[in-house]
């Protein structure tokens, strides 16, 4: 399934997964979202209400990466991140240590 996203002059193609989730998405369409930054690298906006997860795979715990910056001795501007559930998530907050996470 392909759908076209508008963001102001820019149209791009998406292509979804066939799934009940996709399909609960595809009846909010056509839907229009105001963008927040989120840590500085990411746009992000809620839906209107949660999307069925009803054949959705199990989630699993992300092992923390070390990025090739912070390997060799880059700082960042805070000590921790914090991840924070998102709608449709079932995840908890947790704090990262700052040598375990991307950076720009």
């Amino acid at each position: 399934m392909k759908i076209t996203l508008s963001l102001d002059e820019t149209e791009l193609t998406a292509t979804l997964v066939d799934s009940e989730t996709t399909r609960d998405f595809l009846s909010l369409l056509p839907l229009r979202l105001t963008l927040s930054d989120y840590a500085e690298t990411e746009k992000i906006s809620d839906l209107p209400r949660r999307l069925s997860t009803a054949d959705a795979p199990e989630g699993v715990d992300p092992m923390p990466v070390t990025s090739p910056t912070s390997a060799r001795g880059a700082t960042s501007r805070s000590s921790t991140a914090t991840s924070t559930t998102r709608p449709g998530s079932s995840s908890s907050a947790a704090s990262i240590p700052a040598s375990r996470r991307w950076h720009r």
